[in-house]
């Protein structure tokens, strides 16, 4: 995907999602976007960097914080 930032992204979104489940089995599901949202308070830029940008592409969203991106993927 030319023009777009690869190499931990992917690393992480490869350690999220499993062939069996989202996130690894010691971690609730609830737990990543309440760390997040808390996380994205303190430092926006770098949340959305690492985890806002690719969540909002795959729901096809822009800008998006953790808490917006959370109610529409509940929908």
């Amino acid at each position: 995907m030319e023009g777009l930032p690869y190499g931990y992204h992917n690393f992480l979104f490869g350690w999220d999602d499993t062939v069996f489940s989202n996130l690894p089995p010691l971690m609730p599901n609830e737990y990543m976007p309440i760390v997040l949202a808390q996380y994205e308070k303190v430092n926006f830029n770098q949340v959305y960097k690492i985890f806002g940008a690719g969540i909002n592409m795959r729901l096809g969203t822009t800008g998006l914080s953790i808490p917006e991106l959370a109610g529409l993927a509940a929908t």
